[in-house]
């Protein structure tokens, strides 16, 4: 973050010497990493030099954008659309808008999430203590995106247990809880055996849909 502000300070100079003074240039910039995402709310910061921010107005021609304090929030809702272009202008003293400059951004998709066994998000060998203290399973996605207002949650998912015998259940779990039955199982791990997680579904933004990762773990007695 240090690194952005200064950054973005820095580009703001350069403007300010480049530019003739009756004509300063707008910065625009995604507060985060320069993406703006497909329905969450991007926080976007926007500085023309010599402008308040209160005397700035701002346009674009795909979703919608709002000013929050000092700080403009733009939404996406169009799906077919994977650009966006701002266009910045200032209010004068007679209440007529002055263009200043236009920017264009790109719109990406939001990543699908991955899902994470306990702090197991990748398959391997798996310990059997480790095992037994695994108490959820989580739907993992950037931070950056958290904050943006991007949240998941599983809701439902499926164990398949391969013993080291050649024996083999299938459990159904709801909610991102491990429930006592599974719990149960996994007690009786031995060395060798074969956890996968699989049919996992999720709740994002766009509704309940089944998950492309899953897991599968080798368990480890030491």
């Amino acid at each position: 973050m240090k690194y952005f502000i200064f950054l973005f300070f820095f580009v703001l100079q350069l403007v300010g010497f480049a530019q003739p003074k009756n004509q300063p240039l707008a910065v625009v910039a995604s507060t985060k990493m320069n993406i703006v995402y497909k329905y969450i709310p991007s926080p976007i910061a926007i500085a023309v030099p010599g402008y308040y921010a209160k005397d700035l107005v701002v346009k674009v021609n795909v979703g919608t954008i709002n000013k929050a304090y000092d700080e403009f929030i733009y939404y996406s809702n169009v799906k077919d659309t994977n650009e966006v272009t701002f266009s910045v202008f200032v209010k004068q003293k007679n209440k007529k808008l002055k263009f200043i400059s236009s920017s264009r951004f790109t719109i990406k998709e939001i990543p699908k999430p991955i899902i994470s066994f306990g702090s197991n998000y990748s398959s391997g060998i798996l310990p059997y203590e480790n095992l037994q203290n695994v108490k959820s399973l989580f739907a993992f996605i950037d931070w950056n995106l958290i904050i943006c207002g991007a949240r998941f949650e599983v809701k439902e998912f499926k164990v398949k247990y391969l013993k080291i015998n050649g024996d083999s259940s299938v459990l159904q779990n709801n909610g991102i809880i491990i429930n006592s039955e599974i719990k149960e199982s996994f007690k009786n791990a031995e060395d060798g055996d074969t956890i996968l997680i699989y049919d996992v579904f999720i709740l994002g933004l766009s509704g309940k849909e089944k998950s492309d990762h899953e897991l599968l773990f080798v368990i480890k007695k030491i």
